[in-house]
């Protein structure tokens, strides 16, 4: 038997015992969330037809994939030297204490999100009116080196093992909200 016929056998049988008054309200409160959603404009009309379409025709996927490859995460790659002098926030630029632990031999979490956040403070003149997620933090166009260094200590921060455990609560209660 194969996963996907099992799956099928199980809704069958969960949907032959009917829907306690609880489940039915839940489900019509969903819909009518949806809805709502659709009239204000905060949903797109097409992708809910083509979820409902996924889930009737039971294609869709009821877990997160396995964790990717090593090779996916090395898609990701860094801009040249050239692109990367124009960060506002270049790797390395953190306080002297998180400085050190960039220094650390091999490709930790917190070096993959220097490099990203040293990639997003590239100012791009027909992104934001060359606004960096760094003036935004800062509610400044001239920023300070201190001030640089303490918001890239706290993006390192979320790169570290504490950092990524209180990233997964968030996301976890993100999704139990339904946000």
């Amino acid at each position: 038997m194969t996963a996907n016929s099992a799956r099928k056998d199980g809704n069958k049988r969960k949907a032959k015992q009917g829907l306690t008054d609880l489940e039915t309200g839940i489900l019509q409160r969903k819909l009518q969330d949806i809805v709502r959603r659709l009239e204000e404009g905060s949903l797109s009309f097409e992708i809910v037809v083509q979820a409902l379409q996924r889930i009737s025709e039971e294609t869709f996927i009821f877990h997160y994939p396995e964790k990717k490859a090593k090779e996916d995460w090395e898609i990701f790659r860094r801009p040249s030297t050239e692109e990367r002098r124009k960060s506002l926030s270049p790797f390395g630029m953190t306080l002297p204490h998180q400085a050190k632990r960039l220094e650390w031999p091999g490709r930790t979490p917190e070096h993959v999100m220097m490099e990203l956040w040293e990639k997003e403070n590239i100012p791009q003149p027909w992104v934001n009116h060359n606004r960096v997620p760094l003036n935004t933090i800062l509610n400044a166009i001239d920023v300070l080196p201190h001030d640089a260094q303490v918001v890239a200590a706290t993006v390192q921060w979320f790169g570290c093992h504490i950092g990524i455990s209180h990233l997964g609560q968030f996301v976890r209660a993100a999704e139990l909200r339904g946000l």
